[in-house]
């Protein structure tokens, strides 16, 4: 549940997310429901509790979206495809899909690295939270990821770029984590994204510093601006983590 809270209208609202169901076949993974598409560093990079987070959370591409999606995973790198909604945290169907693909080369968990080619196009309404617009554009976008893994540094890459209705669109994100201590328990981050989108450009710098106090303990801080609002963003979260 979320509150949403307005001088005029405050409200509550329920929201569902990771509703989905995933079978394993001979010739690779089925899903249907409400997951990941199959575009950038965000279709396997799992970000749940992060502060700092990845472009879909700046308004460029999806976090989740509703549909069905196939994935298969080889040596030397894996293959997403997905065919959904396009409308992110809500659903409609009229006359709106979205198609995404993207291909791999190289395993981080093994490899130390992950290098990403991704495609998506259809027709899509334009969103805001569970709130989906009247208006449908069409939209193309590629991009390119990789994520890099050396001692104790991490390295995210992500650039994007196409066209949404008529406009172009373009879109960079830059990730650096530095571990220490042992169990990688200290964390320090840097990041840059930057977002051109309906013709708005957007530079959000921010760092953050990631302490685990215990095994199901984590101590987070972020701080971030955003060009475009001229807003500073200080953060502090305590999250615990516990099985059922």
């Amino acid at each position: 549940m979320a509150y949403d809270y307005d001088v005029d209208t405050p409200k509550i609202e329920p929201q569902l997310f990771n509703a989905y169901l995933k079978g394993k076949t001979p010739i690779g993974d089925l899903w249907i429901g409400h997951d990941r598409i199959a575009f950038g560093l965000a279709s396997y990079w799992d970000t749940h509790g992060d502060l700092l987070q990845p472009l879909p959370m700046y308004g460029f591409g999806f976090d989740r979206d509703w549909g069905g999606g196939f994935s298969k995973d080889f040596a030397s790198g894996d293959l997403k495809l997905a065919a959904t909604t396009g409308t992110g945290m809500g659903f409609t169907l009229d006359r709106n899909f979205l198609g995404s693909a993207r291909g791999s080369f190289g395993v981080l968990s093994y490899d130390n690295y992950n290098i990403g080619l991704s495609f998506m196009g259809g027709k899509i309404p334009d969103t805001m939270g569970y709130e989906i617009m009247d208006m449908r554009k069409n939209v193309l976008i590629g991009g390119v990821d990789i994520a890099c893994n050396y001692n104790n540094i991490e390295q995210k890459a992500e650039v994007n770029c196409g066209a949404k209705g008529e406009k172009q669109v373009f879109a960079a994100f830059y990730r650096l984590g530095v571990n220490f201590l042992d169990e990688n328990r200290l964390k320090l981050e840097a990041q840059y994204a930057y977002t051109d989108r309906d013709g708005i450009q957007n530079h959000t710098p921010g760092g953050g510093v990631t302490f685990r106090l215990t095994q199901d303990l984590t101590l987070r801080t972020v701080y971030e601006w955003s060009s475009e609002s001229n807003e500073h963003r200080v953060a502090v979260q305590l999250y615990a983590y516990f099985g059922l």
